[in-house]
């Protein structure tokens, strides 16, 4: 019987619900950040929401309390979605990428029915450099030996998960989740609003001090042995500010240079020893840079962890296949080495051809694209760099989206 997705799954994460929901490896950090939430919201609406609500008229101090669970209730939400969902992982490659540059010349043997099998691979190389036409930035794409593919860029690998995660900014050990390219605005959601809700309880409990104290005639010890519930709150969402609210501040600052934390803190845009300009390639400007986060629709999943799984049969490759590959026309519009196996065809397509297809760019958040003096074009198996073929590993059966450098690169 075929086995699903979930069921195979190689990464550290928590599947639930036959693949519906995918936590992080530490999800029961999440029931400490739930407590953390709900405790002190309760203990505001038990003894300082039922004090306010005797300074107050009934609807205004009705409004006071609609508003602090109101804020709970939108905090929780954004806490789910950003740790029960999918942040951007990678789908993994069955074997390392398929490069008739990385192997020996295959033999056909006898015993195989006259059918060849790649022999014994050199060391895929670590990086693969996308230099522009102009030289002024280049990308480096990491090859992932876990995930057997090579990484887009700003995809890295969380040593947590055991997955390869697209705009990797960090693993939350608070939510025990990545935080990628898909659950990146649910979690600025989650601390902005967890933000709001410590200005809001730390206010009210204030304003509860406020009139304790009139009523000892500000005698400090009194009012806060009348109201410790006020006092303990206070210093509660104090130093919580501190945290959540640094914390927002600083993701905000992010966005607006369309940075992550990962390459911020491996300083990937900084050149403290060279004179050269510190350029982020990927920063588009403050108001577009928020736009690209708040209105564009992030890529669809690559994983499906409720579809079955493939069977693949053992990789071998046709030596007609490859000669005819070798020896094709250099300008043919396309050629085909056919795998054998896993009923794919690699495609190698021609510098006539992808002259035809210039204008499109690589999609960082989805739709929106990077355009620094160089185009390229998004395939489905390869990449073309020089006539050379560099596969970056499975986004489908075989491969992930790759991405292909235009104009002799």
């Amino acid at each position: 019987m075929a086995k699903r997705q979930y069921e195979v799954w190689q990464g550290n994460n928590i599947i639930l619900l036959k693949g519906r929901l995918i936590f992080g490896p530490d999800a029961r950090s999440v029931i400490l950040t739930v407590l953390l939430i709900v405790v002190p919201v309760v203990v505001f609406c038990i003894f300082v929401g039922r004090n306010l609500l005797h300074n107050f008229s009934y609807i205004s101090g009705f409004v006071i309390l609609s508003v602090a669970i109101a804020l709970t209730i939108v905090v929780l939400f954004f806490l789910f979605m950003t740790a029960a969902f999918d942040p951007g992982f990678r789908k993994r490659a069955p074997h390392p990428p398929l490069n008739d540059n990385l192997y020996h010349t295959p033999v056909p043997s006898p015993s195989n029915g006259n059918q060849c099998t790649p022999m014994t691979p050199r060391r895929v190389p670590r990086t693969l450099e996308l230099r522009a036409e102009d030289g002024s930035y280049s990308l480096k794409l990491k090859y992932c030996e876990t995930c057997m593919i090579y990484r887009p860029p700003r995809c890295s690998h969380c040593s947590v998960c055991n997955n390869c995660v697209d705009r990797f900014d960090h693993h939350c050990p608070w939510i025990g989740q990545c935080i990628g390219q898909r659950n990146y605005r649910a979690f600025i959601g989650f601390i902005s609003c967890g933000t709001l809700l410590c200005i809001y309880v730390l206010s009210m409990c204030v304003l509860n001090m406020d009139f304790v104290l009139k009523e000892v005639k500000w005698m400090v010890l009194k009012a806060m042995k009348q109201s410790p519930a006020s006092t303990a709150l206070i210093i509660y969402c104090f130093v919580s500010l501190w945290f959540i609210g640094g914390l927002t501040s600083f993701h905000l600052y992010l966005i607006s240079t369309n940075q992550t934390s990962y390459e911020h803190y491996k300083r990937k845009h900084n050149k403290p020893l060279s004179w050269e300009p510190n350029v982020n390639i990927f920063n588009k400007g403050c108001l577009i840079n928020f736009k690209e986060l708040l209105c564009t629709k992030p890529n669809p999943s690559e994983i499906d962890l409720r579809s079955f799984v493939e069977e693949y049969s053992p990789l071998r490759i046709s030596s007609a296949g490859i000669q005819s590959w070798r020896e094709g026309p250099p300008h043919q519009q396309e050629s085909c080495m056919i795998v054998e196996g896993g009923n794919t065809e690699l495609s190698v397509t021609s510098r006539s051809e992808l002259d035809e297809e210039m204008g499109k760019s690589i999609s960082i958040w989805g739709h929106e694209s990077i355009e620094a003096g160089h185009n390229y074009q998004e395939k489905d198996l390869a990449i073309t760099i020089t006539g050379d073929t560099e596969n970056l590993g499975g986004n489908r059966d075989l491969q992930p989206k790759n991405i292909e450098p235009i104009n002799g690169l």
